[in-house]
């Protein structure tokens, strides 16, 4: 609530997202306005962990039971990657080597599923592409998309207009070592 949010500017005046938020910013503001469960740890995000194994070369959707968990993550941490609210974002596992070296078998993907319009070149995002999830850098040009894997040995793909739906945008990707 408004009052809420002035005790903590009053509060935290330092923090360096106030100017935002006084400027209006829609995505500051939601980040800002943080409503949960008593028993959520103080200064966390619940952000979903899906598992819904996106496929770097590609998983069928249909039927997935996301087996979704709600982790609480460090808000600091996630505010890292993005000032996105937390509804619209999730963590999934990833599946395959189509996308190493940037992105192996089974690395954590931190996912913006606010981001729902492809507008930049060169990103990686996860995609349905006719019923099939991926995870995959996309280029736009010559008036048609296509879906670019890292792996060379993976070509590329040009999906049709009508069988790709944009999930989200891959911001971080955790690994093991």
């Amino acid at each position: 609530s408004q009052p809420t949010i002035e005790k903590l500017q009053a509060a935290f005046a330092d923090y360096p997202g106030w100017s935002e938020y006084l400027r209006g910013d829609p995505d500051m503001h939601a980040a800002l306005v943080v409503g949960g469960p008593s028993e959520r740890p103080q200064d966390s995000l619940a952000i979903p962990m899906l598992e819904l194994g996106y496929g770097m070369g590609g998983t069928f959707l249909d039927g997935v039971d996301p087996g979704e968990v709600i982790e609480h993550f460090p808000r600091s941490f996630v505010r890292m990657f993005t000032s996105a609210p937390e509804k619209l974002l999730c963590f999934s596992h990833d599946i395959g080597d189509s996308m190493y070296p940037t992105i192996g078998d089974r690395d954590v993907l931190l996912i913006d599923r606010s981001r729902d319009t492809i507008n930049i070149n060169d990103q990686i995002w996860v995609l349905s592409v006719g019923g099939i999830g991926m995870v995959k850098r996309v280029r736009m040009g010559g008036g048609k998309i296509t879906l670019l894997s890292d792996n060379d040995k993976v070509p590329d793909y040009d999906p049709g207009e009508d069988e790709l739906q944009v999930i989200g945008r891959v911001i971080a990707v955790v690994r093991r070592i």
